[in-house]
């Protein structure tokens, strides 16, 4: 097996790269493996690397060093080839993925990842692209964006980004129209808060938005939340970050909570959505679940947490917006 570091110094508050290339070098030349190491450049350098391995002879493992958007360039470009497992080094801001396992320290212990072994996960394809962990529209892609312009100030604390993003972005308009459209044909057409679309469980930095969701039940979980006032809002935050808020029943007249294998989303303008961390305009979602469609290397002693099992029944109100708005 050849290993390969991807390393993104962008990844993160301050450049990682010289403390992780020496965790590397340490472990590897010790060992007497074969590896590389490369630092990526720009946009996509990440997938365009990976996706060039598919023709090589040789089996190799790809290390996404750097955040979920580094994980998920890396996901893209190993999508498809039968001699490409990945793994990850979070040494990003919010770092969710790894949330889905235990012992998350692991994950920056080289020689614990060396030892690793493959699981196949789950992945959804949006609009042709593939996303491991998270889509988020509406307030939390917003915050999202504001989380990424303020995470580097010496003044933010490490893991605070996203939660004074939110502060930033609950004083602003919030809430949009969406039309979400089922395989069964139901169709819910709403206003909507925010949308978190999940394969993983884990988002902004640690909060379990689809508590429900899995990586191997070759499914995806919506949790759509309607547009409410501020005051309930902030009484509903905490429990959107624990993971308890299908269990509100003060919530419940603003969730929609579903489990699918393909959905429509469509907007009636163009909007910001956040695919694993990484932001992008669109006027429509297509989105897929493809089972086992990527092999992930789960380092020595970590494994996936278990999910609880989902609701008796998906959690859905009658409420509609007309289909003008």
């Amino acid at each position: 097996m050849v290993h390969h570091f991807l390393i993104n110094p962008a990844a993160g508050r301050g450049d990682k790269t010289d403390a992780t290339v020496h965790r590397i070098l340490r472990v590897c030349n010790t060992r007497g493996l074969s590896y590389h190491i490369h630092t990526t450049t720009r946009p996509r350098d990440a997938t365009e690397y990976v996706r060039a391995l598919a023709d090589q002879p040789d089996f190799h493992r790809v290390y996404a060093c750097g955040g979920d958007g580094t994980l998920c360039e890396v996901v893209n470009g190993a999508v498809g080839a039968e001699n490409i497992e990945v793994a990850v080094i979070p040494i990003g801001t919010g770092n969710d993925f790894v949330r889905n396992f235990s012992e998350t320290e692991n994950f920056r212990n080289v020689d614990r990842q060396i030892n690793g072994s493959a699981l196949p996960l789950d992945l959804i394809c949006c609009n042709g692209r593939y996303c491991i962990n998270m889509i988020n529209i509406g307030f939390d892609c917003n915050v999202v964006k504001k989380a990424g312009e303020i995470k580097r100030s010496p003044l933010v604390p490490d893991g605070l980004a996203y939660v004074f993003g939110v502060g930033i972005t609950f004083c602003k308009p919030m809430g949009l129209p969406i039309r979400i459209e089922l395989p069964d044909g139901r169709c819910i057409h709403e206003h909507l808060l925010l949308t978190a679309i999940a394969n993983g469980r884990f988002c902004g930095g640690g909060f379990l938005s689809n508590p429900h969701a899995s990586l191997t039940d070759g499914r995806f979980d919506i949790c759509a939340i309607r547009k409410m006032s501020r005051a309930r809002f902030l009484r509903m935050i905490g429990w959107y970050k624990k993971g308890i808020h299908l269990e509100q029943e003060r919530c419940a007249p603003y969730l929609t909570y579903i489990q699918t294998t393909s959905a429509l989303l469509t907007f009636d303008t163009p909007v910001s959505i956040c695919i694993d961390g990484e932001i992008e305009m669109t006027d429509s979602v297509r989105l897929e679940a493809h089972s086992h469609a990527v092999r992930f290397s789960v380092p020595e002693g970590s494994a996936l947490l278990p999910v609880p099992p989902p609701p008796e029944k998906e959690i859905e109100q009658p409420q509609r917006i007309p289909a003008t708005l």
